[in-house]
């Protein structure tokens, strides 16, 4: 007996080809830029807390760093700061609430620029989106660094 191939199948082939292209398009997503992205230069203040001041002393302006774990991107240090590290001291019986400074300790403060992706809803380093609190690695072929970002500013 011969097996014919009428319409109906035509139309079911038809449809399992369409679910399994717009499946593929789905899973693999858009790695193109969309219109809406846009290149932009990151500045991200990133603090290092509680250092010793050797830490502050190796991180010089100009230093080309790395940044992330796994994702790396590349920036550039454009300021550093070491304020004195402070702390919170609380007294529950007296009720009061005092800062004190940490000695020998110091909160260093970092302003890296990088090239990233503005993509309307978050800004990304090398498909990373980069948010206010992250915590990051830094790194140099003199030192290295793992702190918390505080401020992310983007111009183009």
């Amino acid at each position: 007996m011969k097996k014919k191939l009428n319409g109906m199948d035509i139309f079911i082939i038809v449809i399992l080809i369409g679910i399994v292209a717009v499946g593929g398009w789905f899973l693999t997503g858009n790695k193109g830029q969309s219109a809406q992205e846009k290149d932009v230069t990151v500045n991200l203040m990133v603090e290092f807390a509680e250092q010793e001041k050797d830490l502050a002393e190796h991180i010089n302006i100009g230093d080309e760093v790395l940044i992330g774990e796994k994702e790396k991107a590349n920036g550039t240090v454009k300021s550093v700061e070491a304020p004195v590290a402070k702390a919170m001291g609380y007294n529950n019986v007296e009720g009061w609430v005092k800062e004190t400074e940490i000695p020998e300790r110091y909160d260093v403060q970092v302003v890296i620029e990088c090239k990233g992706v503005d993509t309307g809803d978050t800004v990304e380093l090398n498909g990373n989106a980069v948010r206010v609190g992250t915590n990051i690695s830094v790194k140099n072929k003199n030192w290295v660094g793992y702190g918390t970002i505080l401020s992310v500013d983007v111009t183009e």
